[in-house]
């Protein structure tokens, strides 16, 4: 499985343009009859990538599986996209990259918390008056 800094699996991750990338993969209880982990974006297997520069990917084998860590400096918006590790055609991990344009991660969250305040005004200013309106059709 894919997982963050202290070992919790991950479905996706945010990185600012221009940081660098770092995902984990962890495999246990599977034979290591492989001694290589590849690590694909898209469709594109990245271990023997010279093209683009700054990719690295270190693993650890072990007895009953592996840790695999893939870096890639200075990333950009085309670095998006769905990440997988696997050992086999049958031992797949995908964790979903956004990377972000300027934008951090606090603009992020208010601008989701905005949404949710203009929710809460709207509740507050009908509520009163549906209840308003109700007393009304009573005592009519």
């Amino acid at each position: 499985m894919i997982v963050d800094e202290v070992g919790d699996p991950l479905q996706e991750k945010y990185y600012e343009i221009d940081s660098t990338l770092q995902l984990s993969c962890v495999v246990r209880n599977v034979a290591m009859t492989s001694s290589v982990v590849f690590w694909k974006h898209i469709d594109n297997i990245l271990n023997y990538d010279v093209t683009r520069g700054g990719v690295s990917v270190k693993t650890e084998l072990m007895e009953d599986g592996a840790n695999s860590t893939l870096s890639i400096a200075k990333i950009s918006k085309t670095d998006s996209g769905n990440y997988t590790c696997s050992i086999s055609e049958f031992q797949n991990f995908t964790i979903v990259v956004h990377i972000l344009n300027g934008e951090s991660f606090a603009e992020l969250h208010h601008g989701g918390a905005s949404g949710c305040r203009n929710s809460w005004w709207h509740l507050v200013v009908l509520l009163p008056l549906l209840m308003l309106s109700s007393l009304r059709g009573e005592f009519s």
